[in-house]
This record gives structure tokens, sequence and C-alpha cells, in this order.
């Protein structure tokens, strides 16, 4: 299941000194916030991950399979009842010679507080 449209929707893309920043929204009805957890929705980790490879394919125009996660650190709880505006931030992203693979790293923000940071690889399908 893509996320996009689901989970979260794109409202502002910008170029920054740090890097690409997507100004997403979390969909507080999507249905992975009623089974995690009801009256307390919470994004999961691997939702994060997916939002990460996601903007990364809307970034480079692929499709791709996260194949190594080098390093995340959950910081602050992601909730879309909480914090539903955030800045997804993708620094460093480096394409292997060949376009099949690509490595990014992301860092999760808003004014208040810093989510997460997470470094990965993705492979083209």
């Amino acid at each position: 299941m893509k996320l996009k449209n689901n989970l979260f929707k794109i409202n502002k893309i910008d170029d920054t000194d740090q890097g690409r920043a997507y100004d997403i929204t979390l969909l507080a009805d999507c249905k992975i916030y009623q089974a995690h957890f009801p009256g307390q929705p919470v994004t999961p980790g691997v939702c994060i991950l997916q939002i990460a490879k996601e903007l990364l394919e809307e970034e480079n125009g692929m499709s791709y399979e996260i194949s190594d996660i080098k390093n995340v650190k959950f910081l602050y709880i992601l909730s879309p009842k909480d914090d539903p505006d955030v800045v997804f931030t993708l620094t460093k992203v480096e394409p292997s010679e060949d376009h099949k693979t690509v490595s990014a790293k992301v860092e999760i923000t808003n004014a208040a507080h810093h989510f997460a940071s997470i470094s990965f690889t993705c492979q083209a399908q």
C-alpha cells in the first residue's frame, strides 16, 4: 500500500541549503492510526521509513525497495493528533554510478521537535 495520500499528503516541496524539504501533513483518519493506537495515534517507525522511501521515489521518479538501513534514531513520538504537519528533509542523496542504488539521509522535524534521523539505501526496481 502506498502511504502517499493515505497516511500523508505533500503540501509543499522546497529546495533548502540542507536538501529537498517535503512539508507534509499526516492524515489522522488513515486506518493505520485506528490500529496504532486507538484514541492516541502514533506513526509506526516502519511507516516513517516508508514515507522517506516514497519521498525519495518522488524526488528521483523511480520505484525503490529499501535494501539497507544504516542508522535510525527515533527521537520524539510522531503523532497526527499532536503534530500533523512535519517536514521530511532529504539530504545526502547519493545515487550509484549505474543508478541502481541510491543512499540518502532524512531528517523529520517541525518548529517544535526533531522526530527522527534516518540513513538508508534503496535498490531500484
